[in-house]
């Protein structure tokens, strides 16, 4: 059994991904303590990142990760894993790293190019002192060399069985023909438009900023089909649109295995790393443009036998890839 600290940048980020690897470790039999870097998000941290955001230039590190490091000097982990931290500086890190047997690592789940260049530039002393860096893209993986890590790993995403399931009951407010699940954007809504005919579904933040003649509109399922209700909003359409946007490298997203582990149909667009877990046609259904996209999900909206072929089929394959498998695999490459 191993000591593992587990860090999320605040405490109010006791979810998703880290929290995911953190019952992925208990199930694989370890102890596992889970510690906010900054104990608050203030209002001046905000602002600032906020500024940030519209001058395109990232916050430079500056935690000094003094709650981290008590964290580790009583716990004495046997591997430190700190998840995002982009303000982190080299010290700390180092001293964790040194501190830790199998050492320190930094799961990154997105790509360190979104944010702006500045703040990436910034990053570079802080991600040479990580054992190593695992990044969901295998595209990202000279890039973060290129930033500075010592060592960068593919490691792809996953689904927690304990949440990413088929439920056994679906309110019918979450039932809909197509469904998407996720933050407006332009992008996103410019995609959305031609399945709006269809029944579709949108959950997720930020859709008010749709353009006000948009069928979008609509369709936006304001403050359900997140969170515990995310499960029954995927098993409750038809299908799902999952988008891999261009930020993130066309590589893959959560939702590439959260869609078909929720028992749901998946309509996604084409990409290589997508295609080397699912088979088109047998898994999921791929696209590669709007054409495309609008003339498959009307077939398989009149083609109810098919569709639930295929989201049997990924549901199976989906099974292949919970994150007890990434966490056992992060285990092997830290005890080579």
């Amino acid at each position: 059994m191993l000591k593992i600290l587990l860090a999320v940048p605040y405490p109010s980020e006791t979810s998703g991904l880290i929290e995911f690897y953190r019952r992925a470790l208990i199930a694989l039999g370890h102890e596992v303590q889970l510690v906010p870097i900054c104990q608050r998000h203030s209002f001046r941290d905000r602002v600032r990142h906020q500024v940030a955001r519209l001058s395109y230039r990232g916050l430079p590190p500056d935690w000094h990760g003094e709650a981290l490091i008590q964290a580790a000097d009583r716990f004495q982990p046997d591997l430190t894993i700190i998840g995002r931290g982009e303000r982190l500086l080299p010290e700390p890190i180092r001293y964790l790293r040194e501190r830790s047997r199998l050492g320190c690592i930094n799961i990154y789940p997105d790509s360190p190019l979104v944010i702006p260049g500045a703040g990436a530039v910034g990053m570079l002393p802080s991600l040479a002192e990580y054992t190593c860096v695992y990044t969901f893209s295998r595209a990202l993986v000279p890039v973060f060399h290129q930033l500075g890590a010592r060592c960068a790993r593919w490691l792809p995403f996953g689904f927690d069985p304990e949440i990413h399931r088929i439920p056994s009951a679906i309110d019918p407010a979450l039932q809909s023909t197509v469904a998407y699940l996720g933050a407006w954007g332009p992008l996103q809504e410019a995609w959305l438009e031609p399945l709006a005919p269809l029944g579709l579904g949108i959950y997720g933040p930020g859709w008010r900023h749709a353009r006000t003649d948009s069928p979008v509109r609509a369709a936006w399922r304001e403050g359900r089909g997140t969170g515990p209700e995310m499960a029954a909003a995927i098993a409750g359409a038809d299908m799902v649109f999952n988008m891999v946007r261009a930020e993130h490298g066309c590589a893959h997203s959560m939702k590439t295995f959260e869609i078909p582990a929720c028992g749901g149909f998946m309509l996604t667009n084409w990409t290589e790393e997508q295609a080397e877990f699912f088979e088109d046609g047998k898994h999921c259904v791929f696209f590669h443009t709007r054409e495309e996209m609008q003339e498959k999900a009307t077939y398989y909206a009149a083609h109810a036998d098919a569709r639930m072929r295929i989201a049997a089929a990924g549901h199976a394959e989906a099974g292949k890839h919970p994150y007890t498998v990434r966490a056992a695999q992060i285990l092997k490459d830290c005890a080579a």
